[in-house]
């Protein structure tokens, strides 16, 4: 949920509701639709909101732009997927041979993610003949702890990652493969790695994907 509107008017758009102490509503404000404001102590058996973003028309269009670039490239992503890891579903982490050490899980709206602090967790993952391969890994944001970590494949660093702090949203990186490695195999270990002192990102999937031709 957000604020689209004059950062000036916030206030006036926002109207008590008559005959219900402490209780107020949107006028024109929220997105994607207006939302009744309540005292935490009565929305403490529901879902509520603490933090908005705010943006004038122009930025939400700009938002609303962005958000539909990135649906596409995630529906690009599910279409050229070989092998996949969904973090959320036990069984799909047993099938792709889930090892680690220090782990700790948690959830973002109702979808589970895993880390590790100073420790790592891995996964197996298929390969396809025909064409180059990437890894695509979706993390959700820092919460403002220290998030670094190497991504190894079958041992060999392909990167070093810093997930900075990224509220309540999730996000994909892409990393290519390197043809050598990948040649003559029919699958990788993926591993997560977290550097000394730190924690990895919060990994919700991670896939591998046929890298479309430009």
């Amino acid at each position: 949920m957000c604020e689209v509107g004059d950062p000036a008017k916030t206030l006036a758009s926002v109207e008590p509701v008559p005959g219900k102490p402490l209780t107020f509503r949107t006028k024109g404000l929220a997105q994607p639709r207006d939302v009744t404001l309540v005292p935490f102590y009565r929305a403490a058996d529901r879902r509520y909101t603490v933090y908005w973003k705010l943006f004038t028309p122009a930025a939400w269009a700009a938002r609303k732009a962005e958000t539909a670039a990135t649906e596409g490239a995630r529906q690009m992503i599910e279409r050229n997927t070989i092998d996949a890891v969904d973090v959320s579903d036990e069984q799909s982490e047993r099938r792709h041979a889930y090892a680690g050490a220090r782990t700790n899980e948690g959830f973002l709206e109702g979808r589970k993610w895993r880390d590790a602090r100073d420790g790592w967790f891995s996964y197996d993952l298929k390969l396809a003949a025909g064409g180059p391969v990437s890894l695509v890994c979706t993390y959700r944001g820092s919460e403002g702890r220290r998030r670094v970590h190497e991504i190894l494949v079958d041992g060999e660093k392909i990167a070093t990652e810093t997930i900075y702090y990224h509220p309540t949203e999730t996000f994909d990186i892409t990393y290519a493969l390197p043809e050598a490695l990948l040649k003559g195999k029919s699958s990788i270990t993926v591993r997560f790695q977290a550097a000394q002192g730190a924690s990895t990102g919060g990994v919700l999937d991670v896939r591998t994907v046929r890298t479309p031709a430009r």
